[in-house]
């Protein structure tokens, strides 16, 4: 943009399709050279089409793509949000079926049972990066690993001596559009549908993109009622910005920030958790790579003990299509 000599092009194509159908066949036909096939037609992709290449991919990225952020506004009738109590958010966490989960929205079996290996990520405050990543299966991860696992009894146990009468209904807003993905709004569905069999009440409220999650949601840390599911990317590739997008304090009304206020019970008051705080500034200042990456594992195992935002449960390996 500051040289118009360079660079030299002479032509730019860029082929927009909207529809996953017409894209799905013009890859067949060889009408665009990659699409990004849906786990689920990768394999009759290649079938149909044997002279397309087929190559394994490991999706990468801090940002785990879509979180359930919770709102620590009062409810409707004036009770306090329910995601203040430190146990209902461990609760909602432990409701999922991690496993499952990433066993039906990355095809596992069907891959597997092809023949093609599969890796599978459990997602902890963060996505899958390598190196820095922490798996809430491995013995590394500590005791606080217990709220990633799925475990629907202690699930109903942490809700009954949260609320012995029983939850509050809850209102559970995602989006209507494709922005997180075509297949976005099935996995909230199967999410809900998790949460309810522990005892969560939800009233699920679709929401447009622009003219209500944007506006009332993303900039409002935390200051609305019941959860939302959340998701954007940072403008890095440091996963420590990731930390600073969600969880950091001083982020921003403009950023990621969930708006809690720390361990202290005064969350929502956007002052922050400060043992988080103090690990991401410290973070920032240690220039020994090694030791920095302890320290974003440090702050997956406090944040697993904490969900002051629960992600969805994670991802297996898959294939990307192109032709040679």
């Amino acid at each position: 943009y500051w040289n118009d000599k360079e660079p030299y092009i002479d032509t730019l194509e860029i082929p927009i399709i909207s529809q996953y159908p017409t894209g799905l066949s013009q890859l067949k036909a060889g009408g665009v050279w990659t699409y990004a096939v849906q786990s689920q037609d990768i394999l009759t992709t290649k079938q149909e089409t044997p002279g397309i290449s087929m190559f394994q991919n490991i999706p990468s990225a801090a940002n785990p793509a879509a979180m359930a952020g919770f709102g620590w506004s009062p409810l409707p009738d004036g009770q306090k949000s329910p995601f203040l109590d430190i146990r209902v958010r461990q609760a909602f966490s432990m409701s999922f079926d991690r496993d499952a989960f990433i066993d039906t929205f990355s095809n596992v079996s069907q891959f597997e049972g092809a023949g093609l290996p599969v890796q599978t990520f459990h997602y902890s405050a963060m996505a899958y990066v390598p190196d820095v990543w922490l798996d809430p299966r491995s013995k590394e991860f500590g005791s606080n690993s217990q709220y990633y696992m799925y475990n629907p009894t202690e699930a109903k146990k942490l809700l009954s001596a949260a609320y012995p009468n029983g939850m509050p209904e809850i209102e559970a807003k995602h989006i209507t559009g494709t922005q997180f993905g075509l297949d976005h709004q099935d996995q909230v569905q199967v999410l809900h549908n998790y949460a309810q069999e522990v005892g969560f009440k939800l009233r699920v409220k679709p929401i447009d993109y622009n003219l209500e999650y944007l506006p009332q949601i993303v900039t409002q840390q935390g200051k609305f009622q019941g959860l939302a599911w959340r998701f954007g990317a940072t403008t890095s590739a440091d996963p420590l910005d990731y930390y600073v997008w969600r969880f950091w304090s001083q982020s921003g009304a403009t950023s990621g920030s969930l708006g809690f206020g720390g361990p202290d019970g005064s969350l929502g008051d956007q002052t922050g958790d400060p043992e988080i705080d103090a690990l991401i500034e410290k973070a920032y200042a240690e220039l020994d790579r090694n030791k920095r990456n302890e320290l974003i594992q440090d702050m997956q195992r406090i944040l697993g003990k904490q969900q002051y935002g629960v992600t969805r449960p994670g991802v297996g390996s898959g294939f990307v299509t192109a032709w040679p």
